[in-house]
């Protein structure tokens, strides 16, 4: 999973991502939801890679969640 820095870079520069890092490292689970086309891909790559020395890091992507299951899903995790 290699993905060019410069691609990743805005993205770890971004408040969002800073914060996401600080609950990571803080022992928090994150789980990236989002629309087509918004970047979550992109994220979560620039997410493993800023953790891959710190943690046992890992990415799953599930075609099963549809976007009906996804509201529910999001709101159980609350």
């Amino acid at each position: 999973m290699e993905e060019s820095e410069s691609v990743l870079a805005p993205i770890k520069q971004g408040k969002k991502f800073l914060k996401v890092c600080e609950a990571v490292r803080a022992s928090n689970s994150v789980l990236v939801l989002g629309e087509a086309g918004t970047g979550k891909n992109d994220f979560a790559k620039a997410l493993f890679s800023e953790m891959l020395d710190e943690f046992n890091t890992a990415i799953s992507r599930s075609e099963a969640l549809r976007d009906r299951d996804l509201q529910g899903f999001s709101q159980e995790i609350l």
